[in-house]
């Protein structure tokens, strides 16, 4: 299965003709079918909760096979790497795989930590809540552009 098939694998919720996909109902998948293949994509996490949607751009998950991490952030920053802001650096480091060199199970791995990191960061939640009042993981959702 190809990571964009899990649209039909999955129960999906739609707002404004988007799409998106539970973050706790595609973790369980990852952790039951390692037969995922990956593709370059970014993954945007949202937060959904009574139709209204909140998107989390800075927690969005690049997957390339063309560019390292350290290639990337010069892109995107404009900058040479050593001079961008270290905790920009760590937060990006947990939202970005390079898929050259890598088997899909190894991959699948790195999605699941990923999720975990979504799951467990303090500065998240702190932002979820001060829009939401609260912060519940299982109104956290997905959309997967490629």
């Amino acid at each position: 299965m190809n990571i964009t098939d899990i649209y039909s694998k999955l129960e999906t919720t739609t707002i404004s003709n988007e799409t998106f996909v539970s973050c706790d109902d595609f973790y369980d998948l990852l952790k039951k079918d390692n037969d995922i293949r990956y593709i370059d994509c970014i993954i945007t996490p949202y937060y959904i909760s009574s139709n209204k949607r909140y998107e989390l751009y800075e927690y969005e998950l690049v997957m390339s096979s063309t560019e390292t991490f350290r290639h990337y952030m010069t892109i995107v920053s404009g900058r040479d790497f050593e001079s961008i802001n270290n905790i920009v650096v760590k937060t990006r480091e947990h939202c970005y795989i390079e898929l050259m060199n890598k088997g899909d199970s190894n991959i699948t791995a790195e999605v699941i930590r990923y999720l975990e990191y979504l799951k467990n960061n303090i500065n998240l939640k702190k932002e979820i809540e001060a829009v939401f009042g609260e912060f519940i993981f299982s109104k956290m959702f997905i959309a997967i552009y490629y």
